[in-house]
Order: C-alpha cells, then structure tokens, then sequence
C-alpha cells in the first residue's frame, strides 16, 4: 500500500467514529446538541453495510489483515466500501424534518452536497441510475451509505481525495462489479488535490446550502467534544 500518512487533524480511528456516532445520535433525538456533522480521516479499513455478499470482497479476512487492512461491520445500508488516508469522510448527524423523511431523497440530497463540493474544484460529477454516489468520467468519486435511527441520520459520504487507490482492487466497490474508482487528484491532474481542509469547507458549505440549515461541525478527534 501506498504510504500516505493520516491528516492529524481529520484522523479518528473507524471504531471510535462509528461510537461516537451512536452517542451523537442519542443527544440529537433527544435535541441535546444541535445538527452536526463530522469530517474525519480513517486508517485502511473495509467496512460492511447490510447489502455486502461474501462476493464483494475478493481476499480471504487474513490476507486483508497481513495488508494492513482491518474489516469492520458498519452497521449502515450500503455494501462494501474502502476507508483509508487520502479519503475525507462526512458523517452528517441531523435531525429530519417532517417534510424530509424519505431515505431516498435524503441519499440524493447527500448526492448534490458532493456535486457541488466537487465544482468548486473544477470537477463534473454525475449520479448513476439505480446506485447510489457519485460518478465522474474517470469513474465513482464518492460512497454513500446512510443508517436513520427516529429520522437522525448517521453515517454519510466518503469522497475519495487522494487516497492509495490499491485497496479498492481487493473489493467489489458498494457490490458494483463494473466500476471504478476514481479520486480528485485524478481528476485534478497535474495539479495536486485540494487539501483535505479545503475539501471539508466545501462540503461544510454545500451540506448547509442543501438542506437549509447550519451544522456543527467537527473534524477528527476535536469531533469527541460535540457530545452533549
């Protein structure tokens, strides 16, 4: 694998994401913090949504291990996805309107959150038909997997950067034979990817402009103190 260290100031190990989300959820049902999203950086990581078949993953769970590669169950739709450096993910935790309760539109919302972060870098996005993500000429840019809990979402979008593009070999990419993976330093070629800083304001910016709302938000360990 591609020895790309952690930003230190997303970085937020995915056990201790996926908790600190559960907690999260907790307080907002109970509208103890406000709506809040998270940014955050994970180590190399496959994790399971409820869709995943043994298929999806294409190495035995002790070749993934002598990788580098831990395997998690994520507790969120979705099939498999790749986390790692190199990739920023956004953890929206955000209480739902009683106009916005549908998990589809929310997904696509999700969706158009990225279209936008991604123009602002010069980057085309579009949605492919009957999946869920983000897709650019190169191929799939962004993963979406969301779980709903009294109409608080968790989980999120993981928008491929930078990251170590070798892992997502090793898997069929959200049980999707047929794609392939693509990253904004990819895309932005010669020039280097936007940090991942400027790549959180941008989604910061569009998730508030999408859904009408502002957010809390956290990045990386810093994300620990949002609970109530």
């Amino acid at each position: 694998m591609r020895g790309r260290a952690p930003d230190p100031d997303f970085f937020l190990p995915y056990a201790e994401a996926l908790a600190l989300q559960q907690a999260l959820v907790e307080d907002r049902i109970r509208d103890a913090i406000p709506d809040t999203v998270l940014f955050v950086e994970h180590e190399p990581v496959i994790t399971l949504g409820s869709a995943t078949a043994p298929a999806h993953l294409r190495l035995e769970r002790d070749q993934y291990a002598r990788r580098g590669i831990a395997v998690a169950a994520a507790g969120r739709g979705g099939s498999v996805t790749y986390h790692g450096p190199g990739q920023l993910v956004m953890y929206p935790i955000m209480k739902l309107g009683p106009d916005e309760r549908d998990a589809h539109a929310y997904i696509r919302r999700l969706e158009e959150t990225c279209l936008r972060a991604l123009a602002r870098f010069g980057i085309e996005g579009h949605r492919r038909a009957g999946a869920s993500g983000v897709w650019t000429r190169a191929g799939k840019i962004a993963a979406v997997g969301i779980r709903l809990k009294r109409w608080v979402t968790s989980h999120g979008l993981a928008l491929n950067l930078d990251p170590d593009p070798a892992p997502f070999a090793t898997i069929v990419p959200c049980g999707l034979a047929d794609t392939r993976v693509a990253s904004v330093e990819l895309l932005c070629a010669p020039a280097p990817a936007p940090p991942m800083s400027a790549a959180a304001e941008a989604l910061a910016e569009a998730l508030a402009a999408v859904f009408a709302r502002r957010f809390q938000v956290c990045r990386g360990a810093a994300a620990r103190r949002a609970t109530a």
